[in-house]
C-alpha cells in the first residue's frame, strides 16, 4: 500500500489507524521503526533494526525489500504482549539499563545488538564479519563488544 493510501485511511477512519496499517503502508524504514516502538512503548529497536538505525548493515531476510523486513523491538522480559504482524518482539531482562533512550528511535546499545545478531549467524565467518563491520566503521571498538559479551546475559552461539 503506497504512503498516500495512509492519508486516505486517516481521512476515512477519522484520523485513527492501527499499527498494522502503518507498518503495511509503505512508509520509510525510520517511520516503520517508530511505529513499532511506539506500539509497544516502553520499547526500543533491537537486533537488526537497531543496527540498521545505527547505519550498519543488518542481516535480514534475503530477497525481500527492506521495507518489508520485520521491525525488531525489545520489550521488558516481564511484559506479556500480543504479537503484531511486521514486528518481532524480543523480551529482554534489564531493558532500561541496555537501551540508548536518547536516540531516535530508542534502541538497544550498539554492542548489545551486535552480540545478539552475531550470535545468530550461521557461520563463524558471518559472525566475525558482523562484528568487524561495526568496528571498521568506528561505531564501536572490539573491547566494547567483548565487554558486552562478558557482562550481558548469555547468548546462544552456533559455531560451524
Amino acid at each position: 500500500m503506497p504512503g498516500h493510501e495512509l492519508d486516505a485511511l486517516l481521512r476515512d477512519q477519522d484520523g485513527v489507524v492501527a499499527c498494522f496499517q502503518v507498518l503495511e503502508s509503505g512508509l520509510d524504514p525510520r517511520q516503520r521503526a517508530w511505529a513499532a516502538v511506539l506500539h509497544y512503548w516502553p520499547a526500543a529497536l533491537a537486533d537488526g533494526s537497531a543496527l540498521t538505525a545505527a547505519g550498519l548493515r543488518a542481516e535480514d531476510p534475503p530477497g525481500r525489500p527492506s521495507d518489508t523486513w520485520p521491525v525488531h523491538v525489545a520489550v521488558d522480559l516481564n511484559r506479556r504482549l500480543a504479537r503484531t504482524g511486521g514486528i518481532r518482539l524480543h523480551p529482554i531482562a534489564d531493558l532500561t539499563g541496555r537501551v540508548q533512550a536518547n536516540l531516535s528511535p530508542p534502541r538497544l546499545c550498539l554492542e548489545d545488538a551486535l552480540v545478539r545478531v552475531a550470535s545468530r549467524q550461521r557461520t563463524d565467518e558471518a559472525a566475525v564479519a558482523c562484528l568487524a563491520d561495526a568496528c571498521q566503521s568506528r561505531r564501536t571498538i572490539p573491547a566494547g563488544v567483548a565487554r558486552r559479551g562478558r557482562v550481558g546475559p548469555p547468548v546462544p552461539w552456533q559455531p560451524s
